[in-house]
Parts: structure tokens; sequence; C-alpha cells
């Protein structure tokens, strides 16, 4: 007759094994699903991959010049030496010349104020550099039509 310790012990391999099997059986199917979609994008970088090679060769192969981009680059070296030159040439306080470059006078303070060239939005550097471009008249004709649309939208607003 067998050992009852060892029928007992085997017994409770079994009934373990079959427990451990039952619990991790979700996480096996889980684990097989995730490697099945793995393998599926996979496959579909590699069919994205040969299709975008087959379009730059088709793009090589035509004559096609790519379009310049829809706004110029500005190229222009403003330094904080010449902003302030040009405003004092202009005679004009920093607060107008704020108003006319259509930023805030502590903006202009803090050009003035930095060392080398400054990096500037297209935007900024165009009214900037269409502000360094008046003399003084003109630039004291602006302020004024600024002056006259700004009190005209106040008293727009107090009817």
């Amino acid at each position: 007759m067998p050992d009852v310790a060892t029928v007992l012990k085997a017994e409770i391999a079994r009934i373990s094994r079959k427990e451990a099997k039952a619990i991790t059986q979700d996480i096996r199917k889980a684990q097989n699903s995730l490697k099945k979609t793995v393998v599926d994008l996979k496959r579909e970088i590699a069919e994205l991959k040969q299709e975008i090679k087959l379009l730059s060769i088709d793009l090589k192969s035509t004559d096609h010049e790519p379009e310049s981009s829809p706004l110029p680059v500005v190229k222009h070296r403003i330094t904080a030496k010449r902003i302030s030159n040009t405003r004092k040439k202009l005679r004009l306080s920093q607060a107008d010349f704020a108003k006319l470059a259509g930023v805030t006078p502590n903006t202009i303070h803090n050009w003035e104020s930095k060392k080398g060239i400054l990096k500037l939005r297209n935007k900024t550097m165009e009214d900037l550099l269409s502000v360094m471009k008046m003399g003084v008249s003109d630039a004291k004709m602006k302020l004024a039509e600024l002056k006259k649309t700004k009190d005209h939208k106040r008293k727009g607003k107090k009817k």
C-alpha cells in the first residue's frame, strides 16, 4: 500500500496546479490578445513605411518644386541699441514708441535693456521695421491718428 503522505502530497500539488491555472487563465487570454494586437500593428507600420517609400520615390520622380512658405521670413538684425537710437531719432518717449510699434511701454524698456540681437516674432518685427522707416513728422502724424481713433472709440462706448 502506498504511503499516505506521498499520495496526499501528490493530490495537493495537483489541486494547487489546477487552481493556479484557473486563476491565471484570464491573464493568459489578455496576454495572447495583446500579442496579436502588437503583431497586427507591426504589420500595419510596415505597410505604411512601404507606402511612404513609394510616395517619396514618386515625388522625387516628378518635377515638383516645394511651395514657398506662406509667410515670408523677415531677416533683420534688430538690437537694443538700434531700437533706442531710432526712438531718440524720432524724439519719442518709450510709451509713444510702444504705441507705434503695437507693444507695451514695458516691452520697449525690456528691449532697450537687453544686449545683442533681439528675437522677435515676424509680426512684431514687421511693425517695428515700419516704425523705424518713419521720419519724425510721420511718427507724430501716426501718433495723432492713433490718439484720434482711441478717443473716437471711447466716445462710442459712453453712449
